[in-house]
């Protein structure tokens, strides 16, 4: 089948059944980078109920223990895919697209290190480029998300969380999925800025969701990758280097336009009781 013209539903099948992580791809650097937004199709009721499957009974929260209080109150916090991007930069290994929320990169090298003609798409074109270390085509997307540990509380969990690039957390809050999914849909109903939004949950899946190419030095660049492929990659997949964190996020999406929330987009907070209900642990550690 062409895969243009493959349905949301059946790529969405195929990438939950590929179970296996490659061995992480080698780390490169791109001398020239020509970026472009993903054009995700709008997502239909069958597309975001298959997203929806197969979710853990609990997912924890970890925080800073100065915001457990708040958070006992019932205060929820959405951030945005892109505005993860600086905490990984902190870990220094952004340079490496594999490791950098919100984008996906296809790096294209040729034998001579030299590119004659490289057309990405009609409005880039990029001649006699000495690009010894390729040339990458990055896609970007935006969502409202809220990334957490799937099932309930792990002291040794935290501790490695704590280890790996998050030395202020300090406290935790387990919630029931199903009944917190409930109160964020029943709280975003009612908020008029927020109404066409849906909410769906995934597993973070650990692997390469870069890819690497070895073409001819006078290239013309097919994209063969559908959007919906993309963003799902973009909003669902980490590197290996992340498999520690056991993530499961929560994504609050605009289903006609999945990806395209506009850059530099707030944080979202919801604050209410009903959210404090779904809390079923809670507490501090070391």
């Amino acid at each position: 089948m062409n895969r243009d013209k493959r349905s949301s539903l059946e790529i969405l099948k195929d990438i939950q059944r590929a179970h296996n992580s490659p061995k992480p791809a080698p780390k490169r650097y791109s001398a020239l980078v020509t970026s472009e937004e993903i054009q995700c199709p709008p997502l239909n009721d069958e597309v975001l109920s298959k997203l929806n499957e197969n979710q853990p009974l609990f997912i924890t929260r970890h925080m800073n223990a100065e915001h457990l209080e708040k958070a006992l109150e019932g205060f929820f916090h959405f951030g945005t895919i892109e505005g993860y991007n600086p905490q990984d930069k902190k870990l220094g290994e952004s340079r490496f697209g594999d490791f950098q929320e919100g984008r996906q990169r296809d790096h294209y090298f040729s034998e001579t290190g030299h590119f004659k003609s490289f057309r990405s798409n009609p409005d880039v074109l990029i001649e006699e480029a000495y690009a010894r270390d390729g040339i990458a085509v990055e896609y970007t997307a935006n969502d409202y998300c809220s990334c957490s540990t799937i099932g309930r509380f792990s002291e040794a969990r935290a501790r490695q969380l704590k280890s790996k690039g998050n030395p202020s957390v300090g406290a935790y809050i387990t919630y029931d999925l199903a009944k917190l999914k409930d109160a964020i849909n029943m709280l975003v109903a009612k908020r008029p800025e927020l109404i066409g939004r849906r909410l769906v949950g995934q597993c973070v899946r650990y692997r390469n969701k870069d890819r690497n190419w070895h073409v001819a030095d006078n290239f013309v660049r097919a994209d063969d990758r559908a959007s919906f492929s993309r963003w799902l990659s973009i909003a669902f997949v980490k590197a290996p280097a992340y498999e520690h964190e056991l993530e499961f996020r929560l994504l609050l999406l605009d289903a006609a336009s999945p990806g395209g929330l506009p850059s530099n987009t707030a944080p979202l907070f919801l604050q209410d009781p009903i959210i404090a209900e779904c809390i079923v642990d809670s507490g501090k550690f070391d």
